[in-house]
């Protein structure tokens, strides 16, 4: 066989490796668009408003404070009408709002549910006269009417209330084995520590002070307790102010002795 029919010859495969090439890319492009269409088309019936609707809610969690119904109601009003396209952060946020809620955790479960699990809040102690700070040291607000069972008074600076609590978890314990209650603390506005206490069994008004200041709280602290049961408690009733900012000993201010115990 010549040259150029050889050539003639290549000339046509090239031709039709090009033909089937495009013939391919309008397939291939064809498939693409009906793809896309197919995927469009389940997605509008996917996320569709009324498509699939949330069938049922189901609540979880110890339910101390909060009623379950209107809880319940939050997270219906909440809810959209579709359950492929619910926003989920926007539900937990809707329940976090509530009074009592500390957390919530929102999740779908098929075919058609949605289960809500939240957390009470857990308070601990008062905080700055009318909120509440919860066992992680967080700010609740809370209506003025709610009753809670006594709690100590805690008082700090803004931001300050995980600070506070944490000390008080530390102290607390070691003054009830020196025969003291906590029964508020308070860091000022220049960051010292002041405690009030009131020996076991002893009323209200026998209650006293303990300044440590800010600086060395620790081993002023420590003072204290090494110097109360030695010195101090046998007549505590007439406490009413120790004061352990001094470099080796403390200072205490005494009740007047009334005519009476004279």
């Amino acid at each position: 066989m010549s040259r150029r029919a050889l050539a003639e010859q290549e000339h046509q495969r090239r031709v039709e490796r090009r033909r089937r090439r495009r013939r391919s890319g309008v397939v291939l492009a064809a498939s693409l668009l009906a793809l896309s269409a197919a995927l469009l088309f389940a997605a509008d019936n996917l996320f569709r408003p009324g498509a699939y609707p949330i069938e049922q809610v189901r609540m979880e969690g110890e339910f101390r404070r909060l009623d379950p119904e209107q809880l319940r109601e939050r997270v219906v009003a909440a809810l959209g009408d579709n359950f492929f396209a619910l926003d989920l952060t926007r539900i937990e946020d809707a329940v976090e709002s509530m009074h009592w809620v500390h957390h919530a955790r929102v999740r779908r479960y098929w075919p058609r549910g949605l289960s809500v699990k939240v957390t009470e809040q857990r308070l601990v102690a008062h905080w700055n006269g009318q909120r509440w700070l919860n066992h992680v040291g967080e700010v609740v607000e809370l209506p003025a009417d709610v009753k809670v069972d006594a709690l100590p008074q805690l008082t700090g600076p803004e931001g300050s209330g995980p600070l506070v609590l944490r000390r008080y978890r530390q102290w607390a314990p070691l003054l009830r084995e020196a025969g003291l209650e906590l029964g508020s603390l308070r860091l000022n506005g220049r960051y010292a520590w002041i405690l009030e206490l009131l020996p076991a069994g002893a009323s209200g008004d026998a209650s006293f002070s303990v300044w440590l200041g800010r600086d060395e709280i620790e081993q002023r602290i420590q003072r204290f307790l090494r110097f109360y049961p030695r010195q101090l408690q046998a007549d505590a009733g007439r406490v009413r102010k120790v004061d352990v900012r001094y470099p080796n000993g403390l200072a205490v201010q005494w009740a007047p002795v009334s005519d009476d115990a004279a």
